[in-house]
């Protein structure tokens, strides 16, 4: 009976495990996304569209470590195993990030800027009350998302997580991917569409439309 009762408590525990996950992310009660994407990540869809994590973040996790054995007279051995091993970390880390951000994070409209821009329109408020709203700019492969061509003035969900800490009731930032971009499923693609309201896709529009400039970056409305 022990036994069935300890294994009980770890099921639930594991279930309970996103709630803690979610609640850095939330924008209105503190516990859940408002719209949480509920996609499972394609990694290779994911790698196709933004390679550089490979390119640039498995080189630059293998030098660190290998430098520091070095200098700490490690034997070669050791090193390279370390570094080996350091470089395999860094891949899952970046790779358990992006499935929450698929799982969990907050689906908002967004719309296609050009052939490497998107906008996407986010509400940074913490709580309940006056929205805070913002429309962040963002570079994304637009040739490699899935359900393309895309074109100028295309609709593009987009899920994000929301930075903190918070201050004066609002996040401080947000990192936005397009659904696309780590789904090829058009079922999933046309769900996390139609989750967004024509209500929000329209005020999403007149406030990207409103940019006195469509540059990079997060413009806050506020």
């Amino acid at each position: 009976m022990a036994t069935r009762k300890y294994r009980r408590e770890e099921l639930e525990a594991s279930v309970a495990r996103p709630n803690f996950v979610v609640r850095w992310m939330d924008r209105s009660d503190k516990s859940r996304a408002g719209n949480p994407c509920r996609t499972r990540l394609e990694v290779i869809q994911f790698f196709r569209c933004y390679p550089g994590i490979l390119y640039l973040l498995v080189p630059a996790m293998f030098v660190i470590s290998a430098t520091y054995g070095f200098f700490h007279h490690w034997d070669w051995r050791l090193t390279i195993s370390v570094s080996l091993g350091a470089c395999v970390l860094g891949l899952l880390g970046a790779i358990e990030n992006q499935m929450k951000k698929f799982a969990s994070g907050n689906v908002v409209p967004a719309f296609v800027l050009d052939d490497s821009h998107v906008a996407a329109f986010v509400n940074l408020s913490t709580g309940g009350g006056t929205p805070k709203n913002a429309v962040q700019v963002i570079v994304a492969p637009i040739g490699r998302l899935a359900g393309g061509p895309y074109k100028a003035g295309d609709r593009l969900p987009v899920t994000c997580l929301y930075q903190g800490p918070p201050a004066q009731g609002a996040w401080v930032g947000v990192s936005p991917v397009p659904v696309a971009a780590g789904t090829t499923c058009p079922v999933v693609l046309a769900r996390v569409e139609a989750s967004i309201s024509e209500l929000d896709w329209s005020e999403a529009q007149t406030a990207i439309s409103a940019l006195d400039q469509q540059t990079v970056g997060l413009h806050r409305l506020w």
